[in-house]
């Protein structure tokens, strides 16, 4: 069962045995430091897993004439695991070519479907730029960790319609008009669905436009902030740690050196356990290795066409 953010409060407080009447330490300033470590070290080692804990994919539709589409804001480091093409069959892919600025000469400038891609800045760039809205791409990237928040400052579900969800208690601060995630409550607290528009609320019902909920939402998910999450969005086993890691900056922050080296001690030991566990995922089927530059791999030549 995944922890909520009270849960992980208690567990950090007990674990450095802070005194409930100290006067140095919020439970806000606890989740901000949690949520620093989530952004850094839970990331790197959930990616470093390589087994895909973070991975979401996102479809943009190509524009006519626009060469240009944002990164999504919310891939770690502002980047992707992949590109494709996605035909307007809504089936077919073709991988585009990653290449450098120098290359784009290169490439035919009247090809029917984008050929390669690279980076500016905050946007992929895709040649030859498309001459019509037909398809789209197909972006695989690793999501950045949700801030942690007070179980308060969210809403868990109750019950849902087609276009309403009906919470437990509805927080000041989620007004219609706020941009909200969904969240599941068991597993790997994933978000089922960011930045969703709320258009109206009645007392404790939110109401959303048609689709907008998605249809694995359950009683017990959790309407947050967009952003912002009263559960702790990792797996189960790396709890501990991650309790032992906050505790470990809170005593440096309070100035108990001490006491930080203390349980950086035992941090040092969960963290070996952690990474042994993550991976892999599938203890029986060993993993394929492709080579994605083979002379029967498409990325290996530049083609013009379909392809």
């Amino acid at each position: 069962m995944s922890k909520t953010t009270a849960e992980f409060l208690t567990g950090v407080k007990r674990r450095i045995t802070m005194p409930a009447n100290q006067v140095l330490m919020e439970d806000d300033d606890i989740l901000d430091i949690g949520s620093v470590i989530l952004r850094l070290t839970m990331t790197k080692i959930l990616k470093s897993a390589q087994q895909n804990y973070l991975l979401t994919t996102i479809d943009i539709p190509l524009v006519a004439d626009q060469a240009g589409y944002d990164v999504p804001y919310r891939a770690v480091v502002g980047g992707l695991e992949d590109i494709k093409f996605l035909y307007s069959d809504g089936i077919t892919l073709k991988s585009l070519s990653y290449i450098t600025v120098e290359d784009i000469n290169q490439y035919t400038s009247t090809a029917t479907y984008p050929q390669a891609f690279y980076f500016q800045s905050d946007q992929i760039i895709i040649v030859p730029k498309p001459i019509s809205a037909a398809g789209s791409l197909r972006l695989p990237y690793h999501r950045k960790l949700s801030s942690l928040c007070l179980t308060t400052d969210a809403a868990q579900v109750t019950a849902k319609t087609a276009t309403t969800v009906t919470v437990s208690s509805a927080p000041t601060g989620i007004l219609a008009g706020s941009t909200v995630d969904f969240i599941k409550e068991k597993s790997l607290s994933t978000i089922l669905s960011q930045d969703i528009v709320i258009s109206s609320i009645a007392s404790t019902t939110y109401t959303f436009s048609a689709g907008a909920i998605p249809s694995r939402l359950a009683v017990g998910d959790w309407v947050s902030v967009n952003g912002t999450t009263p559960i702790l969005p990792i797996p189960d086993e790396c709890y501990d740690y991650f309790e032992a890691l906050t505790g470990v900056s809170i005593l440096k922050a309070i100035g108990d050196e001490e006491g930080a080296r203390s349980l950086k001690t035992e941090v040092t030991g969960l963290e070996k356990e952690v990474i042994t566990l993550l991976q892999p995922r599938i203890d029986g089927e060993p993993e394929k290795i492709i080579s994605y530059h083979g002379l029967l791999r498409s990325k290996s030549f530049r083609y013009f066409g379909r392809g």
